[in-house]
């Protein structure tokens, strides 16, 4: 025979009690977090959750910073990896930043970045190389997400500024505010894989970045049974305009110059060479750019390769001094404009 020793009445009106003192305080906290939004007191929004975002938004940053740099690498993740504005600057004499980014965001939003350097550093001279591999120049499609992002970081104010990719209600309970204000800056993310094992975190990731100048490395190994994609390279029509766009968004007295980063020799096609050449013939072109590397070289070794974009960090050191070299060697006057 079993016997109950409490017997508990619990009635609607007692659940709409309990209910209403948790809705109170979820309201209470999410117009704090907007109280303290419309007067300035939360952190400015980075919501670095992933290592693209991170890199995004440091080089957002950076181009919002007084800087020395008079040599600025701008283009997608080729750029960003290959090169080390470090020792370019010290093999030229010259301060470099690197504010290269990915192949998904267009060429307006490069400029726009180097745009907004010009303005945050108006009296400096500045000298802006433009890389990009060759497989960014067949790609169709951008990321809106991205160019938003870049767009709201690039802003002189954007304390008011809603949360990206808003949702109605999430909003009105500032989710959006609290995951980009304070959980992103605050709470360190743990970065994914090889890129993980060599960084740590996103802030670890966004430290070399500001100590780098903005040049990153790539962990992998370059493995051609395993390697993605095909070499069959062309220029996407989208260029044309954005190309140009790109180039009225520099200053008159900006020098701008163009070049194609490698792929490994083994992945190549016969034709790589002549492809390439009259891809950046008709986009420098397009570009208007004062100068085009066309004695870069366009394919190197597998074994300096991480993958099929991008150098390796020995690969990236002897793709420096090359590129360095071919800055310095013949250098022509700018175009009148």
């Amino acid at each position: 025979m079993s016997m109950s020793s409490h017997e508990y009445r619990f009635s609607a009106s007692d659940a709409l009690k309990v209910l209403a003192g948790a809705v109170l305080w979820v309201v209470i906290v999410a117009a704090g977090l907007h109280g303290a939004l419309f007067v300035g007191l939360l952190p400015k929004a980075r919501p670095a959750l992933d290592m693209d975002t991170t890199v995004l938004l440091h080089q957002a940053e950076a181009a919002c910073r007084k800087q020395d740099a008079e040599l600025l690498l701008v283009g997608d993740s080729s750029c960003l990896m290959n090169v080390s504005a470090i020792d370019l600057g010290t093999q030229m004499r010259r301060p470099v930043l690197n504010l290269a980014m990915f192949s998904y965001l267009d060429l307006v939003s490069h400029g726009r970045l180097v745009k907004r350097y010009a303005e945050t550093n108006p009296k400096r001279p500045i000298e802006v190389v433009l890389l990009l591999h060759p497989e960014s120049l067949r790609l169709h499609d951008t990321s809106p997400f991205h160019s938003e992002l870049l767009r709201r970081a690039l802003a002189s104010d954007a304390k008011e500024a809603p949360p990206l990719q808003s949702r109605g209600t999430r909003d009105w309970l500032a989710l959006g505010v609290a995951r980009e204000r304070l959980v992103a800056p605050l709470v360190p993310t743990p970065l994914p894989g090889k890129f993980g094992a060599r960084y740590g975190f996103n802030r670890d990731l966004w430290r070399h970045l500001t100590v780098s100048r903005g040049s990153a490395i790539d962990p992998h190994r370059f493995d051609r049974r395993t390697a993605q994609g095909t070499a069959e390279y062309r220029l996407a029509p989208r260029f044309e305009s954005e190309s140009r766009q790109f180039r009225e968004l520099l200053s008159p007295n900006t020098r701008l110059i163009v070049g194609l980063t490698p792929i490994p020799v083994s992945f190549a096609q016969p034709d790589h060479a002549s492809v390439c050449g009259q891809m950046l013939a008709k986009w420098n072109d397009w570009l208007q750019a004062d100068r085009a590397l066309t004695n870069l070289p366009l394919t190197l070794p597998e074994d300096q390769f991480a993958t099929v974009t991008h150098l390796n960090e020995r690969g990236r050191l002897a793709y420096t001094r090359i590129l360095g070299a071919e800055l310095e060697r013949n250098a022509q006057p700018s175009r009148s404009r």
